[in-house]
């Protein structure tokens, strides 16, 4: 399977997870048991919007924002395999552009909009420096400025997004209208990522070394799972949450905290199923192939050449 038919074939099943996902999601909303996020009924309009990648309910954005990154993917691969890095940077800003026209942004009430396409710009920068580094066998170089003007972007951005949390005050009216705004956060977040971006490639030695420790252990297994654990994560969070992103039973209003340990750990459950799934899948193919072999070696085993050797002879 090449690299082209295996990026087309995780998006057929992300597209077919996320509608199943969504299909029960709007299901368990019309009974009562879970909420849709805000602004968001269950409906058929919002499943086949949902079935179009054009939206989806609370949460689950990722999904349909994966979706469209595979698909776009074959397309970037050969571009880097040909040469034509600048057919990689149309199709990253041609997504920028796509979600400063709208697409693919989510309202959140008293915070303006939230641009997942932006998230492209680390999925294509990945892609991008992976391939570089594996092709010319030596580190993508930077000058050596690049990491203070990355740390600066990246820390006033930092500084803006959790202005009340670290001051207590909130930002001056101007600078929230500027923020929330939806033209001006699409660049705003290209900036930031583009800045965030390099500052995880310049200092990825740094960060391989927790990602041997126990926790990164932990990370990195459900991070071999992630599909699991993100609808499981989803799942677990409407349920247990309300419109407001309040906890539905009144006990647990006081131990918001609990309950998203208690959803985090939950998370290994999926994981191991999976692991176990995967050995079991692993073990049986293994298997298969053993006993084909044994059959061959043993002469068990008719090939194809036989019959048409047995048919010959007859014939003659």
């Amino acid at each position: 399977m090449t690299q082209e038919q295996f990026a087309l074939r995780r998006a057929f099943t992300l597209y077919v997870t996320n509608a199943v996902w969504v299909t029960l999601a709007i299901l368990g909303a019309v009974a009562g048991f879970v909420t849709l996020g805000a602004g968001n009924q269950p409906s058929w309009t919002l499943w086949s919007r949902t079935l179009l990648c054009i939206a989806s309910p609370v949460y689950s954005d990722i999904l349909r924002m994966y979706c469209i990154f595979l698909l776009l993917l074959p397309a970037v691969i050969w571009a880097l395999l040909n040469k034509r890095e600048a057919y990689v940077a149309l199709i990253s800003g041609g997504l920028w552009l796509a979600a400063l026209c709208g697409y693919g942004m989510a309202a959140l009430p008293g915070t303006g909009y939230f641009d997942i396409m932006s998230w492209q710009l680390l999925f294509m920068a990945g892609v991008y420096l992976g391939f570089r580094r594996l092709r010319n066998r030596r580190e993508v170089g930077a000058p050596a400025w690049a990491t203070g003007v990355c740390v600066a972007v990246a820390a006033t951005f930092l500084v803006l997004c959790h202005w009340h949390f670290l001051t207590g005050q909130h930002l001056p009216a101007y600078f929230e209208w500027l923020w929330s705004w939806r033209r001006t956060l699409s660049l705003g977040r290209l900036l930031d990522f583009a800045a965030f971006s390099f500052l995880v490639y310049a200092t990825r030695g740094l960060l391989s070394r927790p990602m041997r420790s126990l926790p990164g252990s932990a990370i990195a297994f459900l991070g071999q799972h992630s599909l699991q654990v993100f609808v499981w994560s989803v799942s677990a969070g409407m349920i247990v949450c309300e419109n407001e992103s309040r906890w539905t039973l009144a006990s647990a209003e006081a131990h918001p905290l609990l309950y998203t340990v208690l959803i985090l750990f939950s998370c290994f459950i999926p994981a191991w199923l999976h692991a176990k799934w995967q050995a079991l899948r692993r073990a049986k193919s293994g298997a298969a192939a053993a006993g084909d072999i044994a059959q061959s070696a043993l002469g068990l085993r008719p090939r194809v050449g036989d019959g048409v050797g047995n048919l010959a002879q007859e014939y003659r």
